[in-house]
């Protein structure tokens, strides 16, 4: 969703300021070409970035260990102090 608002929005601005028009439904055409592109490179590279998750291997560790991962895990939660 981030890559294709950024990739429209991009398209647009290069479309109006790089790309001779003859006509308005000549801008569009290549402003939307141009989002489209943008926006699909955008959203790859988002994407691919946002679906790695981490692992937190709990069996073998001490109680302390526990603990320091459980702290470090609450610190990224969205609610936090839940119990």
């Amino acid at each position: 969703m981030v890559g294709a608002g950024s990739g429209v929005a991009i398209g647009l601005v290069i479309g109006m300021f790089s790309l001779p028009e003859d006509s308005p439904t000549d801008f569009l055409r290549n402003a939307a070409l141009i989002g489209t592109s943008v926006g699909v490179l955008l959203g790859a590279t988002i994407g691919a970035d946002a679906g790695t998750d981490k692992t937190f291997q709990i069996e073998g560790m001490t109680d302390s260990e526990i603990q320091e991962t459980l702290d470090k895990l609450r610190k990224k939660a969205r609610v936090r102090d839940y119990k």
